[in-house]
């Protein structure tokens, strides 16, 4: 597998003032007070098929543009993944997330029960949406 990490807050010359204990040097994504967030509990929908479904009245008319056809999520190792994004409307308005989420939950182990975080900017609507596993 080939990752792309999305680690743009590293200067050029950290190592020279490397502390001892590295741990404080773990990628993490701050959820601001004001980001928009949706947790869910993963389904055998979510893990079995190809697709996260996110509800469009909780979450997704606020985080996804109209139109929006692809978006990349953001892990809490700071992978990138480049996903595809449905509107559906079959039984409810929904939006569904695939492409690499597939690849996503097999990399990270993800299964049935297991808790994520949703969340993007809280002007929303850009191509970014981050996702926090919580076990």
């Amino acid at each position: 597998m080939k990752f792309k990490l999305y680690k743009s807050r590293v200067g050029s010359d950290f190592v020279a003032d490397l502390l001892e204990d590295t741990n404080l040097l773990l990628y993490t994504h701050e959820i601001g007070v004001d980001d928009i967030t949706f947790e869910k509990k993963l389904s055998a929908y979510d893990i079995t098929t190809e697709f996260l479904m996110v509800p469009y009245e909780e979450f997704g008319e606020k985080a996804f543009k109209k139109k929006m056809t692809t978006i990349e999520i953001v892990d809490d190792s700071g992978n990138i993944w480049k996903c595809i994004i449905i509107c559906g409307s079959f039984q409810y308005k929904h939006y569904k997330i695939g492409g690499e989420w597939k690849r996503l939950v097999a990399a990270r182990r993800i299964d049935v029960g297991d808790m994520i975080k949703l969340h993007c900017d809280v002007l929303g609507k850009d191509d970014h949406l981050y996702i926090k596993l919580n076990r």
